[in-house]
């Protein structure tokens, strides 16, 4: 078995500097936080290495595992149909990407394409690249883990047979859970597992290819679920969710954790989960009818257009007043911070009309990354430069955009809660106290669960 220790491929200078521009925006603008678990389980060095990750936010997903592979170059893949322009194929590739062929979007005519691909990332992943990969094909609509393919096991044992086993390749499992899947300015946690060396399995791969495959597949798959929040009982989802989000902080109180850190808050909806599914398994009945009070009660917060959070607090009319003064006050900065941010934001809410709403987060980046920031934020310079007739004054306002793009986006976001504050007040007495006395029936039931 050859030595690891090779380089690492960085890629060229100016995808290194593209790369650069967009971890920027990833990091200070579009993210409120990010959150990077197990970051010294990544290699240093050059060792053929291939990221498996679970797939939960469609174009978002890839550039987080590539920011945290980081001064490495990685390989992704993505779906083919993409690659049918010209320009953007250019494109695509210059970033790293491959063309990945699908049964359900490609057809079976075009699968045997993905050996070229696959035969590609696997001699750039010798040769120092990292190669990433999303086991389950299709990104999830959920907090769940869909079924894993095989083919990039296929890929990685073909690779080593390629070089005759004599270098080892390791497969990375990492994992993404995010506070929200719309909009922007939420949080994100990447988890990074333990290395899987494949050259213990080397031959039993010989022996018996599709066995081994699918017992290092379990070992990879193990990894995942445990770094995540996966939700099984897909028929009570939207139960389980809600519980998720209405609880957990609660829970993480309860045991110890600190709900303000992302990774507490995650570990305590991993284990709120767990406690749920075993209470279904030891109580089928009994668990049904607390899944269908957390539904009733969901439903009845959509109805009255509420949200948890103001129960949480208990919110009353004075505080709803200062909020809403407060943001009366600051209302003339917001006008001010609209140039250049709405017309970026107008552009995004053309393109996203017919879009899928799990690929409107990743519409609303690409929009920034690739056509407001690049066109707004020079124009805007030049357009201060021309009106105050000052080097000084452009260039500062220069600096103040990212500033401005993230005061539109949260004072956005306040006037939301605001408006739902008020929806709070104004609801009838009678109906919060039954959604309270719901509540904390809710509540109840789960803690009875732990006994």
């Amino acid at each position: 078995m050859e030595s690891n220790k090779k380089k690492i491929n960085k890629g060229s200078l100016g995808f290194r500097l593209f790369r650069g521009y967009v971890h920027l925006f990833n990091r200070f603008l579009f993210f409120r936080q990010i959150h990077i678990v197990g970051a010294d389980h990544l290699p240093t060095d050059g060792q053929p290495l291939l990221v498996a990750c679970n797939h939960q936010n469609t174009m978002i997903d890839p550039l987080q595992v590539i920011f945290a592979l980081r001064p490495r170059r990685a390989c992704i893949f993505a779906r083919a149909s993409v690659f049918s322009n010209k320009w953007a194929g250019m494109f695509m590739r210059w970033i790293g990407a491959l063309p990945a062929y699908r049964m359900r979007t490609d057809g079976e005519n075009a699968l045997p394409h993905n050996k070229d691909s696959f035969a590609e990332a696997g001699d750039r992943m010798m040769k120092g690249e990292a190669v990433v990969i999303f086991p389950e094909s299709y990104h999830q609509d959920k907090h769940h883990l869909g079924d894993f393919s095989l083919g990039y096991l296929r890929m990685a044992f073909e690779t080593a047979e390629r070089y005759h086993f004599e270098q080892d390749i390791s497969i990375l499992p990492m994992a993404h859970h995010y506070s929200s899947y719309f909009g922007a300015r939420y949080e994100v946690q990447l988890s990074i597992g333990t290395p899987i060396p494949l050259s213990p399995y080397y031959e039993a791969y010989k022996a018996k290819p599709r066995t081994t495959q699918r017992n290092v597949n379990a070992l990879v798959r193990e990894q995942i679920e445990q770094m995540m929040v996966d939700v099984h009982d897909e028929p009570h989802y939207l139960a389980i969710d809600y519980i998720r989000r209405s609880y957990a902080d609660t829970y993480a109180r309860q045991h110890g954790l600190n709900p303000d850190r992302y990774a507490d808050r995650t570990r305590a909806e991993q284990q709120l989960i767990v406690l749920l599914e075993n209470a279904y398994r030891n109580d089928e009945n009994g668990t049904r009818k607390t899944y269908q009070l957390a539904e009733d009660i969901r439903q009845k917060e959509n109805i009255n257009r509420l949200d948890d959070k103001d129960f949480e607090q208990c919110t009353g009319l004075l505080p709803t007043l200062m909020k809403s003064s407060g943001l009366i006050i600051t209302f003339p900065l917001f006008i001010f911070s609209l140039w250049p941010n709405a017309p970026i934001y107008l552009i995004y809410h053309k393109l996203q009309k017919k879009a899928p709403d799990m690929f409107k987060s990743s519409l609303l980046y690409g929009t920034c990354v690739l056509i407001g920031i690049p066109l707004f934020y020079p124009l805007s310079t030049l357009l201060c430069a021309f009106l105050f007739h000052s080097v000084w004054i452009s260039f500062v306002y220069l600096l103040i955009q990212p500033i401005l793009s993230i005061l539109a986006w949260e004072y956005t976001k306040s006037v939301k809660h605001a408006i739902n504050s008020w929806h709070y007040c104004r609801c009838a007495i009678a109906e919060k106290t039954k959604i309270k006395k719901w509540r904390e029936e809710l509540r109840s039931q789960i803690a009875r669960m732990e006994q």
